[in-house]
């Protein structure tokens, strides 16, 4: 796998695109991937964040993240696709004042640059709402890169259900068959020295390495 670029998108903030981009960051790193996290995120660098904490913990192996504001994306991503095999982009929330612009920018560019998109999903009434409108932007094409739908903290599978309800009405993104559950261990890792759920011990991180590890497999091997 080389010269990859995995986007993470979502119309709008609290959803989970940091813990999945950031976990997926770690196993490409450990299953020997030279891989880097781009935060475009304009609002806030949580990611940046966590792995400043992490490095200065002195935490092993380092996760490269670097900010790149959206707009200049493009131009940086030429210059990191000549070092790195896997490049995981991060598209944030946007501030009020510029959220249209922005969203479309970030979308365009998604399909523009990235091999897959990933789109983490809580399965309530209001963010499943959203999904039409992302569907709006995404050009219906022969050439479509291919996106999925992460159902993300669900606390009991009939929740599924909101999710799997619009599945007939997509007519872009794909629901993928492994979903997250709604577990403390994914907000605490980060807390942790920038760690992933992977460096947490326990029944609950044990079951959030399964699933975790099953998605990445899911979408990196699909």
């Amino acid at each position: 796998m080389t010269n990859f670029v995995l986007a993470v998108v979502g119309n709008k903030g609290g959803i989970g695109k940091t813990t999945v981009a950031y976990n997926m960051l770690y196993l490409l790193i450990k299953n020997g991937y030279s891989a880097v996290l781009i935060d475009c995120d304009n609002d806030q660098y949580s990611s940046a964040d966590f792995a400043a904490d992490r490095k200065e913990a002195g935490i092993f192996p380092e996760m490269p993240v670097v900010n790149i504001p959206t707009e200049e994306l493009e131009k940086e991503l030429k210059t990191l696709s000549k070092k790195y095999q896997v490049i995981i982009i991060e598209f944030g929330k946007a501030n009020d004042d510029v959220k249209e612009k922005y969203r479309n920018l970030a979308l365009e560019l998604a399909i523009k640059v990235a091999d897959k998109i990933i789109m983490p999903l809580q399965p309530t009434a209001p963010d499943v709402k959203t999904v039409p409108k992302v569907e709006a932007k995404l050009p219906l094409s022969s050439a479509r890169v291919p996106a999925y739908i992460v159902p993300n903290r669900v606390k009991k599978e009939n929740q599924l259900n909101v999710i799997y309800g619009i599945k007939d009405f997509l007519t872009y993104f794909k629901i993928s068959k492994t979903f997250l559950g709604d577990r403390m261990c994914y907000q605490d890792s980060l807390g942790f020295d920038g760690k992933s759920i992977f460096e947490l011990k326990g029944k609950e991180p044990l079951k959030a390495q399964q699933e975790f590890q099953q998605l990445f497999e899911e979408i990196f091997n699909d």
